[in-house]
Order: structure tokens, then C-alpha cells, then sequence
């Protein structure tokens, strides 16, 4: 059985590959969303967000 993380990605592909999503990105991704749920008003460029998350902006 897939893992939580590989099923919660697997609408996401990449070439025709499934992305893989690691506990730590996914836990940067979570603190993305709530950045940008509890800052709606701020304008966010994917290299503020991705930075201010510790995150790749691909990955992001």
C-alpha cells in the first residue's frame, strides 16, 4: 500500500512520474499554505513564499 505522502501527490505528475513528497517538504508545504491563508492581503512571489519557508521554488 502506498504511503499517506505518495497518495496525497499522486493526482501530481512530471513526465508522466508520480512526484515524490518527503515529510520535511511536506511539512514546508503545509507552513506555505498557512502563511498565505493567514497573510491573504501580502503579495506573495513563489521565491518570497519558497524562501520564507526554507523551500525550493520547484518544490514549491
Amino acid at each position: 500500500m502506498p504511503s499517506r505522502e505518495s497518495r496525497i501527490v499522486s493526482g501530481f505528475s512530471s513526465v508522466g512520474r508520480a512526484l515524490v513528497c518527503g515529510t520535511a517538504d511536506r511539512l514546508r508545504l503545509i507552513e506555505a499554505r498557512t502563511l498565505l491563508e493567514q497573510t491573504y492581503g501580502q503579495d506573495w512571489s513563489v521565491l518570497s513564499l519558497a524562501r520564507a519557508v526554507d523551500l525550493n521554488e520547484k518544490r514549491l
